[in-house]
């Protein structure tokens, strides 16, 4: 047997797999180039400073330090060119920080949702200061316990091309 010619087609062979893989390679890159997701999310982090006439101010920083008051902004834009049903988005509640009561802000038609296990289960705000209520004082609820994600549920459709904001303070520790 011609050794030879053996080698001569196994070339060939490696040849003709290496630009299988080659085009495979460029086909799939080139659809995740363009692949995209629906929402594109923006996070923006403010300290929440008042300044000696008492005034609020936000400072814009890139990340937040233990001592301080903040305000994220959520900034999410769709981006698929068509209108989106049943929108929901999700944000953790970092271990260092504790959301502050009634801080978050959403524009109408976007429900706020918050969860005290872990994003297992979430309630409205309204929810949870009715069980309050009916323990007799905010402060026995909340004792011990808190918020480690916090929701928005969209119950109308997200527009092509619109920006929903959403913000919500924590106190850093």
């Amino acid at each position: 047997m011609n050794l030879g010619y053996i080698d001569i087609v196994m070339d060939i062979q490696k040849n003709r797999i290496r630009r299988f893989i080659a085009a495979i390679f460029l086909f799939t890159s080139s659809a995740l180039l363009w692949a995209q997701a629906p929402i594109e999310k923006e996070q923006k982090i403010y300290r929440v400073h008042i300044s000696q006439t008492g005034e609020e101010q936000l400072v814009e920083v890139e990340a937040p330090v233990p001592g301080a008051e903040y305000e994220y902004e959520l900034i999410y834009r769709n981006v698929s060119g068509e209108n989106l049903d049943g929108i929901v988005v999700r944000q953790p509640v970092y271990a260092k920080a504790t959301y502050l009561w009634g801080s978050a802000v959403a524009p109408e038609g976007v429900e706020f949702n918050i969860s005290l296990d872990n994003g297992v289960t979430f309630l409205s705000e309204s929810s949870l200061k009715m069980e309050q209520e009916e323990a007799g004082s905010a402060v026995k609820i909340k004792a011990g316990k808190s918020f480690q994600a916090l929701q928005w549920v969209f119950r109308r459709p997200m527009k092509a091309d619109e920006i929903t904001r959403v913000t919500y303070r924590v106190l850093v520790e």
